[in-house]
């Protein structure tokens, strides 16, 4: 079996992992920790160095000395450090980076693979990835909303329990960090001619 557990950087999709950790070991199921990095959430940083109308660099703070005294660096802008593909590629290692810290925190000694997505989408790129993963089941946190707060905030369970094509489990604010039994054997369903 094949675990997708879909993390987004909070403290209760994080507390479903030791929900899913006992189903795992049990079962001997592999565990696919993904987490999708929506595109606001990179940015680039800016230099610590300043570029001047001359093409010279001086340190952000500096003065360049001269005749003896202090001057300040003419016409100084700030440049960007990195690339838009520079801070992506940062981004995505920082949350490959706090994956693996979670495996180490809630999974260690099990088959996990760490895996970091980009999308403006949540929930269809969690549904694809379970798709291109081939996993048998989605285990992802809900905030356990309803009503008019899910209609304004929307709902990532709710679009992924709605497209998926494999068994979904929604782990609410209630369950949330507790250890659960062993994993009820899932069975295909065959639909009745």
């Amino acid at each position: 079996m094949r675990i997708l557990v879909g993390l987004d950087g909070s403290e209760l999709g994080e507390a479903a992992l030791p929900a899913i950790a006992a189903w795992a070991r049990s079962s001997g199921a592999e565990i696919q920790l993904v987490s999708i990095l929506h595109p606001d959430e990179i940015h680039e940083t800016a230099s610590e160095r300043l570029v001047t109308d001359t093409g010279t660099v001086a340190e952000v703070g500096s003065s360049n000395s001269y005749g003896g005294g202090l001057f300040a660096v003419p016409k100084a802008e700030k440049r960007l450090a990195e690339s838009r593909g520079q801070a992506a590629e940062r981004a995505r290692n920082e949350r490959l980076d706090y994956l693996r810290g979670l495996v180490g925190q809630h999974l260690e000694g099990m088959t996990v693979e760490c895996h970091v997505e980009t999308s403006q989408e949540t929930a269809g790129a969690i549904v694809g990835a379970a798709t291109d993963l081939h996993a048998n089941l989605i285990v992802i946190a809900t905030h356990g909303r309803s009503g008019f707060g899910r209609m304004l905030l929307g709902s990532v369970a709710e679009a992924v329990v709605r497209t998926a094509t494999v068994p979904v489990v929604l782990i609410g604010p209630a369950m949330a960090g507790k250890a659960t039994g062993p994993v009820p054997q899932l069975q295909q369903v065959k639909p009745v001619a």
